[in-house]
């Protein structure tokens, strides 16, 4: 995964969380921690996919999300979160961004 993109997953998750009130701050002891394991990526360059569409193939992001207490390191949750686009219009930050998004529901509960 490019360095760039895994940047932007890792702030809009953070973003996601914070906005729902459910990011620790520096100053809080969190209760529970997050481990979010990614087993496939595959994003379409934003030229690619604009010039020749469902031809450059589709975009993919498999993984699990793992909610763990601090304290007794017991499992609390896991799901799999995945996104699958294939759409010739938009760009990889949107399928990022709709990703994140699936991310944020399941830690909410949304």
């Amino acid at each position: 995964m490019p360095d760039e993109q895994y940047q932007l997953l890792e702030s809009q998750i953070k973003n996601g969380l914070a906005a729902n009130g459910l990011l620790a701050s520096g100053e809080q002891n969190s209760q529970h921690s997050v481990t979010v394991e990614i087993h496939s990526f595959r994003m379409r360059d934003d030229a690619a996919r604009l010039t020749v569409g469902i031809m450059a193939g589709c975009d993919n992001i498999v993984s699990t999300v793992v909610v763990t207490d601090k304290v007794t390191r017991e499992e609390l949750g896991r799901s799999q979160v995945s996104i699958k686009e294939c759409a010739a219009w938009g760009v990889a930050s949107q399928v990022i961004k709709k990703y994140t998004d699936g991310v944020v529901a399941y830690l909410s509960k949304k």
